[in-house]
């Protein structure tokens, strides 16, 4: 591709074959942040047109990345949007507008709808990009969640499993939602998600850092009678060593990971969308 029409260091026009060929050298695919329902658009394996799905018309783009990472000749890393677009659903799990601008190569923005009635369509809701590589389990990713010290609470991104959801009318199986945190997110602390030799592993990054409480959130506490921490609290639970935790997940039970019913080592904030909970301290 080019950028703005032009060639330059990072961006050049290739055709099929070439493109083939570069991806064919590489070993692994790391996939940037930024509008999910454009990367569910580049990652079809087949283009969409008009909101259909062709079969016909492979995705000369896609494919040599997507079987590459399928067959096992190559590793996906996905940060923010490129870990979403891997999810069985998608939909309301992402507060991005559907309606977007595109830049052509003339230069010119181009207003897109990428929406259950626009150019995506069941692609909006069901991207299957994860399904063609071999996700297992029906995860869905929401990566970006994020406890406030002003509020006390987990800001609104912590929902959006909730929300899409109500979008899922009668499924036949289990849709598993993966909550990432962050910690530190521009020291690169966070969680993640692996698979490899057809196993699921959680991955919980660690963090020596602390939220500063607002006078509003210790007052919370206080209503619930749990202790004061003070000004500031710590952003995990004390146990978590160093290295992180690691556990496998088999896809038969829910992992919770802070307050009474935690089993093992907790490693969240315990609360929820309004606050602390009263059945236990947030640590």
């Amino acid at each position: 591709a080019t950028f703005a029409g032009e060639d330059s260091l990072f961006f050049r026009e290739v055709d099929s074959l070439e493109w083939s060929r570069i991806v064919g050298a590489q070993r692994v695919c790391f996939a940037t942040g930024g509008v999910p329902w454009f990367s569910v658009y580049a990652f079809q394996p087949d283009l969409v047109v008009e909101g259909t799905a062709r079969p016909d018309m492979p995705n000369l783009y896609a494919r040599p990345l997507l079987d590459a990472i399928k067959q096992g000749r190559m590793v996906y890393t996905g940060t923010s949007a490129g870990a979403v677009v891997m999810s069985f659903a998608l939909g309301p799990l992402t507060a991005d507008a559907t309606v977007q601008s595109r830049r052509l190569k003339t230069g010119a923005d181009r207003r897109v709808d990428c929406g259950a009635r626009g150019e995506l369509g069941i692609k909006w809701l069901y991207p299957g990009v994860g399904e063609y590589v071999g996700v297992p389990h029906r995860l869905v990713f929401r990566p970006h969640v994020t406890f406030n010290g002003e509020t006390g609470s987990y800001i609104g991104n912590a929902l959006a499993p909730g929300k899409l959801g109500g979008a899922i009318v009668a499924p036949k199986h289990d849709i598993w939602a993966c909550l990432l945190c962050d910690y530190d997110w521009d020291q690169g602390y966070a969680d993640a998600v692996q698979f490899f030799e057809g196993k699921c592993a959680f991955h919980v990054g660690k963090s020596t850092g602390s939220f500063k409480l607002s006078e509003h959130a210790r007052a919370d506490l206080a209503e619930f009678n749990h202790p004061d921490p003070g000004p500031t609290m710590p952003r995990q639970p004390v146990g978590v060593p160093a290295e992180g935790l690691s556990f496998e997940w088999d896809g038969k039970q829910e992992v919770i990971g802070a307050g009474p019913e935690c089993e093992g080592q907790p490693f969240r904030v315990y609360a929820d969308q309004h606050g602390p909970l009263v059945d236990a301290p947030p640590l």
